[in-house]
């Protein structure tokens, strides 16, 4: 008896098709839609695009003005208070470096959700600056958000 191996199929991850921009003649890798060059023209890239780009023009807006300039339902504000029911209470320049913000723009982001009571903060020094969430209960909601 020999062993006869199934007949070769395809796999629809590795052929090659076109790009679908108009006019490029590019192969895609995997499948995907569009070539490396365009890859911006997909729907949820430029989804993401969009979000980067708003993000960083609210943060510009937070530089300029500083806390009355922070949406305190903007992502980073949310990103600020997850990380707080996270570690419960940290330095203001620990919680710069987690987020990977700079220093004063996370300080205005803190002086402003200190203003609507979502945070305090205690400590004089600048380095020193302690937050921590205002209210056990924000804490629940945080990590659900």
């Amino acid at each position: 008896m020999r062993f006869v191996p199934p007949p070769a199929t395809t796999n629809p991850r590795y052929t090659s098709k076109s790009c679908q921009h108009s006019g490029c003649e590019e192969t895609t890798r995997e499948g995907k839609p569009y070539c490396l060059h365009h890859v911006d023209k997909n729907p949820y890239a430029r989804r993401l695009l969009d979000n980067l780009e708003q993000l960083e023009r609210e943060h510009q807006r937070v530089r300029r003005r500083g806390p009355s300039a922070v949406d305190t339902k903007s992502d980073t504000s949310r990103e600020i208070l997850r990380e707080l029911s996270i570690q419960r209470s940290c330095s203001v320049a620990r919680l710069a470096q987690t987020l990977a913000l700079p220093y004063p723009l996370t300080l205005s982001y803190v002086q402003a959700l200190a203003r609507r009571d979502l945070v305090v903060t205690s400590g004089f020094r600048r380095d020193r600056l302690q937050v921590s969430l205002s209210n056990p209960s924000l804490e629940q909601r945080c990590r659900g958000a």
